[in-house]
């Protein structure tokens, strides 16, 4: 009796109820950034509190459909209402606002630049779009469209004409509620190359060893439909400064671009000319004494390469300078007399021999004898000294005298000789002061006055009324010049006398007129004729001329017979003169045809004048473009470039070099406004150079372009100056597209439109992540007493022990499991019924199956296995399995590789094909399974911080995996750290998993597994992680996810050799077979006794069956059975009534273990309802 008082009292407490609401508040939340519209549910401790005697609500519920797939929230504050319902229906509520903070459609910008051809027929290119809905992808994946889709649409009219040059090209992007504008650049190009060809060239006499450039249309032509190029370059640097030409011929390529990029080259040869180091050589003559006592000179160079000077000033030297090298050695003994001083200048190519003379003396008087001498026909009347070794000889040990004198004095400027013989007396002193004497006679041998006849010759015109011309004389003294420039008049002067009286009548014709020239010594008779002439003007007659084209706004005058013609009975004029100033320094002519008067006077005056035009063709400054193409960064933060002109007008130089500017200079105005802001593309520049007549509009682009030190590109992209370049399976501007043609979706999503749409279960750009519902959004939340547990690629919310699931007030809930016991109709067909704590089970007789014994596997007289069924009066396997040993299993022989795959099965017959434990798929395999061995292994442990900016401090519940904190601390570690080794350059990462949490403010032991395409050990991995933790005060950091660790507590060790038989999760043995680990990554697997293995050679220990009982007696085995049963329950009731009520979690592998022995057995529990019974099944998976 007092037991049973004990058991009645704890059903009677257990039926108490609690009525007292939660009391709940609510904190204002905001979206997350990778679900920006879409409310994943309030956090407990964190946006909302719960204070109940039951301190887990039973369910958390709001009045919108939260998570992923839930209500869609619009930019702003929404309000939403929260529900809380404890165990006992006691309901509490909070109001709090949801904020969307997005501003702008969070989608990619499409790569909108692009270039096209037109052809040469056609001026324009007609525009089409580059992009469709299709393809945008979102900036964060979480996003939902409202509306459901996006429409893209472009500014620009499809099929507007645009003409060669840049267009802006703006897109619209939007959904129903947010939009975003995208830019982008339409470069349409002329893509047909110049036609360039070369002359071979000689360097220019004033730079013989430099390179000029060619010059169009002289030593190259230029064809193109854009007849100017926008620049000519050559594989040498040209001009004064570029390279230095040896002598010879060198091939020199030229590189012709037009003003759209077209390219075109052509070789032409440059000769250099020079044969001869192009110096002066300085003056090495030289004259030295020795005294008596010194028989020698002693050599020292009288020149240093400083003294040098070119005698071609543009010359530049090979090797920057010369060498001064004399053939005399240094110190060498000179004998008294004339030597040879020769010396080699030289630079590093070229070379000039130059000479002098040394003269060394000694301290002897000359020796001298003197010879009579004529004056010389140029100073007849002055003496110019005799010459050595003609007229006088000198004999010394120098030969050269250092002074001759005379007792007169000599040349131009001294003592005038008369006709005749004069005495003279020549002194003689040597370089040493020696001194000699001789006397001598000079000749005068004139006998008439050495001057030039002037020109007698004359007309005169007289006027037609008078008959005569009246005589005067045309020359005076002064008008008289000597035919020998050295003659010096006696007396000083000269007198003119005519034999003409002076006004003599002279009639028309010609008449002789003779003159007679003297000094006080000599004279000359002079002769010429008097032509009387009449007074008629001349006939002239103009041409209209253009200007020269190297003065092409000068006029330099007329050609006579070319461009004007005389006629006169004086064919040549005395003048031409005009009404403007003509010449290069003369009037500006501007462009178009300016009158001009021209002048002509005769010899005796008689004027004319005609009119005619000088014609300026000009319509174009002629001035050269300068370079206006350049490039420029900016950074990413900087989304334009402020546009400052290049050139000044100081820059500007003339094409034609005697052009003359209008107003005396050029002013420079580009058409784009300084400051215009210039997004990342290619721009064109244009700028108007123009004097105060004529302009040039001259062409550039500017290339503004990413700066890569911003690190701008994703997912392991490589930043240049032209963009991303992506590794193979990313595409999109900044590698944020997935490439659909290397199918690089995991999981089975698939690829659209440069994205992964994932399964539900999945998330991540390439789908690679798998999605922790019960860390997202808790869907066990509402069921009270259960926990969720994440399985890859889906979730199970399961009972804690002893409950059972159940209904109750139409929602789940997991109640504690009532006592069963069996009844009559437990068991059908003979059944033989046992009681568990928690379920019954049926052990069935031969022939039947089933959970009650209800299914008859008797088949046309036969005994059918348990996983047949029968057609046609015959045993069957269903579709998709096949017989293997009597039994049907899922058929996974055509696709699984059973060395490194396994096959999954269901009791519906399905069967799929999974990596055997120490294997993974390989990425990008979609179609065909394709599992590659995991190789390495790495055991990684530190401290840990922060979890996205909260402190991370110890608690108990990091030491169950089922826990929230440990699901999201493991899922942060799990997507950072292999994604941080990548960054870094560490390849081969397959995947992170947590092993445990350990106290000590927080640390972590994860197992980090690599493949064959790791290179490295543990040292590689801890200078990858050190180095990103240094960059980023400890922080590692990847999208969403930041972890702070402490860099001090960091260890990477190898594991090995590596326990997979202490870990489930990492073998895939029967439950029926044993474990044994060997060295390294590998295990064995071997069926238990009783077992019976289906594939003994190919896949020991995977597939276990139980021994066939045929020869058990069947009524034994009930028998023992109920005993067992009966002994089962009685411990449970003694365990109720001594001991308080345990709650008890009932571990899965022991319950199919149940399963496995017993094979023709059912299980069930009985319901709150006496006649329903409640069927208990496996879960659909099992690893047969």
């Amino acid at each position: 009796m007092p037991p049973e008082n004990s058991l009645l009292i704890f059903v009677l407490l257990n039926s108490n109820s609690d009525t007292t609401p939660p009391n709940v508040t609510c904190d204002d939340v905001t979206t997350r950034p990778f679900l920006p519209n879409s409310f994943l549910g309030l956090s407990v401790g964190v946006s909302y509190t719960y204070e109940d005697s039951n301190p887990d609500p039973s369910g958390i519920t709001y009045n919108v459909t939260k998570g992923p797939g839930g209500d869609l929230f619009p930019p702003g504050r929404t309000p939403v209402t929260m529900y809380a319902v404890d165990l006992h229906g006691n309901r509490a509520t909070c109001l709090f606002y949801v904020e969307n903070t997005l501003t702008e459609l969070p989608v990619n910008c499409p790569d909108l630049n692009r270039t096209v051809a037109t052809d040469m027929g056609l001026p324009t290119y007609s525009y089409t779009p580059s992009i469709e809905a299709s393809d945008v992808t979102k900036s964060t994946s979480g996003y939902r469209y409202h509306g459901g889709a996006v429409s893209v649409d472009p500014t620009m009219a499809i099929g507007s004409k645009l003409d060669v040059g840049t267009h802006l090209d703006t897109v619209l992007i939007s959904d129903e509620v947010l939009s975003k504008t995208c830019i982008g650049y339409i470069v349409v190009q002329d893509t047909t190359p110049p036609n360039v060809t070369c002359d071979d060239v000689t360097t220019r006499p004033f730079l013989p060893n430099s390179f000029l450039g060619l010059s169009v249309g002289v030593s190259y032509t230029y064809e193109d439909s854009n007849p100017d190029p926008s620049g000519i370059t050559y594989n040498v640097t040209k001009g004064p400064g570029g390279d230095l030409f040896p002598p010879g011929r060198t091939p020199v390529t030229m590189y012709a671009v037009d003003l759209h990029g077209n390219r075109a080259t052509c070789l032409f040869y440059v000769e250099n000319t020079l044969t001869e180091l192009p110096v002066n050589c300085p003056d090495l003559n030289r004259t030295v004494a020795i005294d008596m006592g010194l028989p020698t000179y002693s050599y020292t160079p009288s020149i240093e390469a400083s003294d040098v000077t070119k005698s071609t000033s543009g010359y530049r030297y090979h090797g920057g300078a010369v060498s001064v090298d004399p053939t005399m050695a240094i110190g060498s003994k000179l004998d008294v007399g004339t030597h040879l001083d020769t010396v080699l200048i030289s630079d590093e190519v070229l070379s000039k021999t130059c000479i002098g003379y040394i003269v060394v003396q000694d301290t002897t008087p000359p020796n001298v004898t003197c010879d009579d001498v004529t004056t010389r026909p140029f100073l007849p009347n002055s003496f110019l000294g005799l010459s050595v070794g003609v007229s006088y000889t000198y004999e010394d040990s120098n030969p050269d005298p250092s002074g001759i004198t005379y007792n007169v004095t000599k040349g131009p400027g001294g003592d005038l000789f008369p006709p005749g013989r004069t005495p003279v007396t020549m002194y003689a002193v040597d370089l040493h002061g020696n001194r000699a004497t001789c006397l001598f006679y000079v000749e005068n041998t004139l006998t008439e006055l050495p001057v030039n006849c002037p020109d007698l010759n004359r007309t005169v015109a007289i006027d037609m009324g008078l008959p005569t011309y009246s005589y005067t004389p045309s020359i005076e003294a002064s008008d008289v010049t000597k035919s020998t420039s050295g003659y010096r008049y006696h007396g000083g002067a000269v007198s003119v006398d005519p034999t003409m009286a002076i006004g003599s009548k002279l009639d028309v014709g010609t008449h002789l007129d003779t003159v007679l020239i003297s000094d006080e010594v000599l004279s000359k008779t002079c002769i010429g004729y008097i032509v009387v002439q009449d007074t008629t003007p001349p006939n002239v007659t103009c041409d209209d001329v253009t200007t020269r084209p190297f003065l092409p706004n000068s006029f330099l005058g007329l050609d006579v017979g070319v461009s004007y013609t005389y006629e006169d009975s004086n064919p040549d004029p005395s003048g031409i003169t005009y009404n403007v100033t003509k010449g290069p320094g003369g009037d500006l002519f501007p462009p178009g045809r300016t009158p001009v008067t021209m002048y002509a006077v005769d010899l005796h005056g008689n004027r004319a004048t005609c009119l005619f035009y000088v014609e300026n063709t000009l319509t174009e400054l002629p001035v050269n473009c300068p370079d206006l193409n350049r490039t420029v960064a900016i950074d990413m933060g900087l989304p334009t470039y402020s546009y400052t002109p290049s050139i000044e007008a100081s820059d500007v130089t003339k094409s034609t070099s005697g052009y003359r500017y209008h107003g005396g200079a050029v002013s420079v105005d580009p058409t784009m406004a300084i400051g215009s802001k210039l997004d990342v593309g290619t721009h064109l520049d244009t700028v108007l150079i123009s004097d105060e007549v004529l302009s040039k509009t001259c062409i550039g682009y500017i290339v503004v372009q990413v700066n890569c030190s911003s690190d701008p590109c994703h997912n392991g992209g490589n930043c240049s100056s032209s963009g991303c370049t992506c590794p193979s399976g990313y595409i999109g501007s900044t590698c944020n597209g997935v490439d659909c043609g290397t199918n690089s979706c995991l999981n089975g999503a698939t690829c659209s439109n440069d994205s992964c749409l994932c399964p539900a279960n999945y998330k991540g750009i390439i789908c690679e992540t798998d999605v922790n519902e019960c860390q997202e959004s808790d869907p066990c939340a509402n069921i009270s007493n259960s926990f969720c547990l994440n399985n890859i690629g889906s979730y199970k919310c399961n009972c804690y022990e002893g409950h059972e699931i159940a209904t109750v007030n139409g929602s789940k809930v997991c109640r504690e499991a009532p006592t069963v016991g069996c009844a009559s109709d437990s068991c059908l067909n003979g059944g033989t019924c046992m009681e568990e704590p928690t379920y019954l089970t049926c052990t069935c007789p031969t022939g039947y199956t089933g959970s009650r014994c209800e299914r008859d596997l008797t088949c046309n007289g036969v005994i059918c296995d348990e996983s047949q069924t029968c057609f046609q009066n015959e045993c069957a396997c269903r579709a998709g399995t096949v017989l293997v040993d009597g039994i049907c299993l899922g058929d996974c022989s055509p696709s699984c590789n059973f060395d490194r795959e396994r096959c999954l099965r269901s009791n519906t017959g399905e069967a799929s094909c999974e990596c055997r434990p120490g294997y993974r798929p390989l990425q990008g395999s979609s179609a065909k399974l394709n599992c590659v061995p995991i190789r390495r292994i790495f055991l990684i442990t530190f401290i840990i911080y922060q979890f996205n900016g909260a402190p991370a401090i110890f608690a108990n519940t990091y030491l169950n995996p089922e826990s929230s904190q440990f699901q999201i601390g493991s899922s942060a570690i799990a997507y950072v750290l292999p994604r941080v080794l990548q960054a870094r350059g560490v390849t081969g990462i397959v995947d992170a998993s947590i092993g445990r949490f350990y106290q000590g403010s927080l640390g972590v032991e994860v197992m980090l597994s690599a493949d064959d395409n790791f290179q490295g050990n543990g040292t590689t991995m801890t200078s990858a992680i050190t180095e990103e933790g240094e960059n980023n005060d400890e922080h590692l950091a990847v999208d969403d996810e930041d972890i702070q660790i402490g860099l001090r507590s960091l260890t990477v060790a190898e594991i090995m050799d590596y326990d997979e038989c202490g870990n489930a999760t990492l073998n895939d043995c029967s439950m029926d077979a044993s474990c044994r680990d060997i060295s390294g990554v590998g295990f064995n697997c071997t069926c238990n006794g009783g077992f019976i293995d289906l594939y003994p050679s190919s896949l020991p220990g995977r597939y276990c069956r139980a021994v066939p009982g045929g020869s058990l007696n069947v009524g034994l085995i009930a028998g023992l059975t109920a005993t067992v049963a009966f002994l089962l329950l009685f411990v449970l009731v003694m365990a109720y009534m001594i001991i308080p009520r345990m709650r008890r979690r009932k571990h899965s592998q022991n319950i199919k273990r149940f399963m496995r022995n017993h094979s023709n057995t059912g299980y069930f529990s009985r319901s709150e309802e006496p006649d329903e019974l409640q069927m208990k099944y496996r879960d659909g998976r099992s690893a047969l």
